[in-house]
């Protein structure tokens, strides 16, 4: 039981990342989650060349965008953090990603 109340919210995203396009990720929050702040960042050699953040409820999906910059990269590393209105953040997911 321990495991499942730390879950609050679940990233599903591509692994295919397109240089000059945008790069969308699906956040589910998981109940009984309150409203959550949802950071979703991507890193190329630890350097942040994306970044988005949304308030997440949930009862409902979202998608977040990223635009991803023109010149190409090899690998990508997607972060995601969450944390609650005023509270402090934890990290949550990683996902390596690779440019097309």
């Amino acid at each position: 039981m321990l495991l499942e109340s730390r879950i609050r919210y679940l990233v599903v995203a591509p692994r295919v990342v397109v240089a000059g396009g945008v790069y969308r990720a699906v956040v589910n929050t998981l109940p009984p989650a309150p409203l959550l702040i949802v950071k979703l960042s991507l890193l190329h050699l630890n350097v942040r060349v994306a970044a988005v953040e949304h308030l997440c409820s949930p009862d409902s999906p979202q998608v977040l965008e990223l635009k991803v910059r023109k010149e190409g990269c090899s690998l990508y590393l997607l972060v995601g953090k969450e944390g609650v209105k005023g509270g402090g953040s934890n990290t949550q997911t990683t996902t390596n990603n690779h440019l097309n």
